[in-house]
């Protein structure tokens, strides 16, 4: 069964789509032009979607030009090629075996080796946030499950759930982002915003500015340095623990935090410093994303005694 993503009003219902594991990530299994094409890595931190240079060839997917992609460590020139539809697959289900299917896009052609780190994990491509944003959907890296909501049948997580928070759930360049702070030995808020990034493996990554004029962020001196990968290249971070950080109406005390030399390009919006939400955080969660209302709903997974999460 195949169903379009631009016409949810014929699906049977929700649609949900296995994910696998591929250490820190979550992937999806995909075809391009409904040739099934290996598993994409699930990305919320992408703008756009991108298939392995490889791949692109094997498929004969044409090249339709040029252009610059912006990622972590700045910009970047990539080719790009065209596919004639992008489907989802769920095979792997028995009980309700269907390809999801979005119309043609041009797609980001690059080598991906790299991108998995010392770890040497392959991503074939990338599923973007605007690729499944057209409709309500549901990421749950524990259940390894993405589920994709009829829109008419739509209905948010029970906020009397005292695990369930809503907040607002802004953009930038397609991109989801939520307000959050960070807090010195005062107690004093430092506002910034987080893009969340399932294709992040780590905690949080936050512009090297932002420590610099708030140094009481963090929760001991500077520990170390680290590398940050992403689809624009690495970076060298600088890496200690956030004392504070209120995300998600919640308070998480030491997280580990990157401080990254960020482009310009993404490390503000709106007069504020900008960063990014990893898996090592948003795997604690089970996160609703409903672009067409701006909200985000956030359950939290554990117990309340969990280190995560220190209260409301």
């Amino acid at each position: 069964m195949r169903y379009a993503l631009d016409a949810p009003q014929d699906w049977p219902g929700d649609l949900v789509v296995p994910l696998y594991r591929a250490g820190p990530y979550r992937q999806v299994d995909v075809t391009i032009n409904g040739r099934p094409t290996g598993r994409f890595l699930l990305d919320t931190g992408a703008n756009r979607p991108v298939i392995d240079t490889g791949r692109a060839n094997g498929l004969g997917l044409p090249d339709v030009g040029g252009g610059t992609t912006t990622g972590i460590a700045g910009q970047k020139q990539t080719r790009f090629r065209q596919a004639e539809a992008i489907g989802l697959r769920a095979d792997a289900h028995p009980e309700t075996p269907f390809v999801l299917e979005t119309a043609g896009a041009r797609m980001i052609a690059m080598n991906l080796r790299g991108l998995g780190g010392p770890s040497g994990l392959v991503h074939s491509g990338i599923v973007c946030f605007r690729t499944l944003m057209a409709v309500p959907f549901t990421f749950n890296a524990r259940a390894n499950t993405l589920t994709l909501h009829r829109p008419e049948d739509f209905r948010p997580p029970d906020l009397n759930n005292p695990s369930v928070t809503r907040v607002r759930l802004r953009r930038f360049h397609g991109l989801p982002v939520v307000d959050a702070a960070l807090k010195d030995e005062n107690g004093t808020p430092v506002p910034i915003r987080l893009i969340l990034d399932t294709g992040m493996n780590t905690a949080m990554s936050v512009p090297i500015g932002v420590l610099r004029a708030s140094p009481g962020i963090a929760a001991v001196p500077v520990s170390g340095t680290g590398v940050s990968r992403g689809v624009g290249g690495s970076l060298r971070s600088t890496n200690t623990w956030a004392r504070s950080t209120r995300v998600f109406d919640l308070e998480l005390r030491n997280l580990p935090v990157a401080f990254e030399p960020m482009p310009d390009a993404i490390d503000s919006a709106d007069g504020l410093p900008q960063g990014r939400l990893g898996m090592a955080v948003l795997a604690h969660f089970e996160l609703t994303f409903d672009a067409r209302r701006n909200w985000l709903y956030a359950r939290y997974l554990g117990s309340p005694d969990e280190p995560l999460a220190s209260g409301r």
